[in-house]
């Protein structure tokens, strides 16, 4: 019988249908290329491509209907050779057990009807189990998928052969690995099926376990860690931002491989064991070049520029990296343990803590999670060996920042926020102390170490002979303070005292901390004066000759070398915090304070005043030289100018007489 050009006959009719069909290739007159199917075509001059009718594939293309020595089906060659004649990009599955799968073991070319997606037969054999097993590929993901997870219903085109894989077995069992997915997404039939990672989103949405105990409990999801509220990639994420900093080559092989940004070719092992690598691959990237393999500054193509932690190798020496007298470094995954994304800024460990309304836990809360009492030991610049009597005074930085007077790191504290120049900033631990930079305790200033960094620039200050509190004024003397006895601190670390009890903080040791001071005082802020430490008496301007009645100063500040001395900031006030008005020390040039300054009275200053200055402190203001800077005739003194009668004559406060501040008046 013929009918449309066809030659019909029995067991020809359920074999071949006129026209094409869709999803099911080789129905009669269909193209040979075909971009759905990835097929390419014969090469063009090739004898299959001479038996196409005008680029469609008919009977003839493939078969010898003729050539009785074909044997049946009459084929033109082997089915495998014959199929990727068109299919080049499909090798064969790769051999994995005691047989090699054939196309045509998964495929059924005349089988239109069938319902399964590309031809895939309907039924398959299971060559070691000698069994047959029905198939169903109604679709690529999902329900009728290559494996959907259904328990009741095995019947993957995969999985029905599967019998030792970690994955999606014959019979349902196997470690759960991305049920209803579409496997051909990691696992292309270009490879012969063999995983090449796909894109990472499809698998890494979820949590992946295969089953091997590498590590313990399997891979966590990472995907949505992009979504926190600080994270490596800004903007949509896709599987090329992991391939950034993935090495793909030993994939699913029981290891973490990471490229080596600077050097190509070359990976870092992420062992969670150890971490020992995880350092320098943070490093090569998180430098003033970036990714030198040619991803650059910005690696992520979202505009974030990369921090540069190493800083010409500022973080090899850092206290955090060292640990400084201790020993105990940390690494990069002590403080950012979330390599992908954390609910806190910077990504902050924990990756799921809560920010809070200070958001305590991502700024000064995270320093005092170490820098607490029992924990890491930092002492106040006054503590018990500036003086001895007050040795609790301040274990720690959380302590000091309790005290009445702290540098406002909270972010509901009054002053807070300041404008430095025409810059609107918040004062926090890493205004003066980026974490990566400071190299060392305050007294270890002597061995050139350093606690600080210049406000705005992060860069660590202190540690070279220019930033010395010498260089701050060399046309004038900076003379260290009397500490006392030799010694330890409360941490066990020996004290900067030389043999005679004076700090061997000197001109070419201690950081000159006026600059770093004055970066931001020499602005108005808050309730806090803008200061010019250059007219100040206790600066470098010149201070008084010494007087009629005498006005010594104490060691080491000699009376007839007067006008050559100049202060350091932290010589009378404390960093961080203090029970003392505007912060000043609990202990000055060596002696402790017994009274707390609670305000401007002369009576609670007088103490600390007299630690330098010397002698009584009625001849020190009762004094002709006094009286004429006030305006007043040396023979007859206006007493009212100082002294309030209706307060029983007590002097009125020191600091609102216009008398003494930080520009003082003498």
């Amino acid at each position: 019988m013929v009918q449309n050009g066809l030659i019909r006959g029995e067991g020809l009719a359920t074999m071949i249908l006129p026209g094409p069909e869709a999803g099911s290739s080789h129905a009669w007159n269909v193209p040979a290329i075909s971009a759905e199917f990835g097929s390419t075509g014969p090469v063009i001059g090739s004898a299959m491509y001479t038996r196409l009718d005008e680029g469609q594939i008919k009977c003839g293309t493939c078969h010898d209907a003729h050539n009785h020595s074909a044997g049946d089906p009459y084929l033109r060659g082997a089915p495998n050779a014959l199929c990727q004649e068109c299919h080049a990009g499909h090798p064969g599955h790769t051999v994995s057990g005691s047989w090699q799968p054939t196309c045509t073991d998964c495929h059924q070319a005349h089988d239109p009807f069938s319902g399964n997606r590309s031809l895939v037969r309907t039924t398959v054999l299971n060559q070691t189990l000698s069994q047959i097993f029905p198939v169903t590929l109604v679709a690529l993901s999902g329900p009728g998928s290559f494996s959907d997870g259904d328990p009741a219903v095995n019947d993957g085109i995969c999985q029905v052969c599967h019998i030792a894989t970690s994955y999606h077995r014959y019979d349902g069992s196997g470690a759960v690995h991305n049920p209803g997915s579409n496997c051909i997404a990691c696992h292309p039939h270009e490879s012969g099926f063999l995983p090449t990672g796909g894109d990472c989103l499809s698998c890494h949405t979820v949590a992946q376990d295969n089953g091997d105990g590498i590590p313990a409990g399997g891979r966590r999801a990472v995907v949505g860690e992009f979504a926190y509220n600080s994270h490596h990639v800004q903007g949509a994420v896709d599987g090329s931002h992991c391939t950034i900093y993935h090495d793909q080559s030993a994939h699913q092989a029981g290891q973490v491989l990471l490229r080596d940004v600077d050097h190509a070719g070359v990976s870092f092992n992420y062992d969670q064991l150890t971490l020992v690598e995880i350092e320098p691959f943070c490093l090569h990237c998180h430098d003033a070049d970036g990714d030198q393999t040619g991803a650059g500054t910005q690696p992520f193509g979202d505009g974030i520029q990369i921090p540069n932690i190493e800083r010409t190798g500022g973080w090899a020496a850092a206290a955090h990296k060292t640990g400084g007298i201790s020993g105990s470094g940390f690494t990069c995954l002590d403080c950012h343990a979330q390599r992908h994304g954390s609910n806190l800024k910077n990504l902050l460990s924990p990756w799921d803590g809560e920010p809070g309304v200070d958001q305590v836990n991502e700024e000064e809360g995270f320093c005092y999670s170490c820098h607490s009492p029992g924990g890491v030991i930092n002492e106040a610049l006054s503590n018990g060996w500036f003086g001895g009597a007050y040795s609790n005074f301040a274990d720690s930085i959380a302590a000091a920042f309790d005290q009445t007077h702290i540098h406002p790191v909270n972010d509901s504290s009054a002053g807070h926020q300041f404008m430095l120049g025409l810059q609107s900033l918040e004062l926090e631990c890493e205004s003066c102390h980026d974490p990566h930079q400071p190299t060392g305790k305050y007294w270890a200033a002597i061995s050139n170490q350093t606690p600080i960094t210049m406000v705005g620039t992060g860069q660590l200050w202190g540690d070279q002979p220019a930033e010395k509190i010498g260089a701050y004024d060399p046309a004038h003397t900076y003379a260290a303070p009397f500490i006392g006895a030799a010694g330890v601190d409360l941490s066990g670390d020996p004290l900067p005292v030389d043999g005679s009890g004076y700090s061997q903080m000197t001109a070419t040791v201690l950081p000159d901390y006026n600059s770093l001071c004055l970066s931001c005082h020499q602005y108005a802020m808050d309730h806090v004066a803008a200061i010019n430490w250059s007219v100040s008496k206790h600066g470098s301007a010149a201070a008084e000759p010494l007087g009629p009645a005498g006005w010594p100063l104490a060691a080491p500040y000699e009376s007839t070398q007067r006008g050559q001395y100049y202060l350091a900031c932290i010589d009378c006030h404390e960093a961080h915090g203090s029970a003392n008005a505007w912060m000043f020390k609990r202990s000055i040039n060596g002696a402790a304070l017994t009274e707390i300054i609670t305000g401007e009275s002369a009576d609670e200053w007088r103490p600390a005043c007299n630690q330098c200055h010397s002698g009584s402190s009625q001849n020190r203001h009762h004094n002709a030289d006094v009286y004429i800077k006030l305006g007043m005739p040396p023979s007859s003194p206006n007493c009212l100018v100082c002294h309030e009668i209706h307060m029983g004559g007590i002097y009125t406060n020191c600091v609102t007489s216009g008398c003494h501040n930080h520009d003082d008046f003498f």
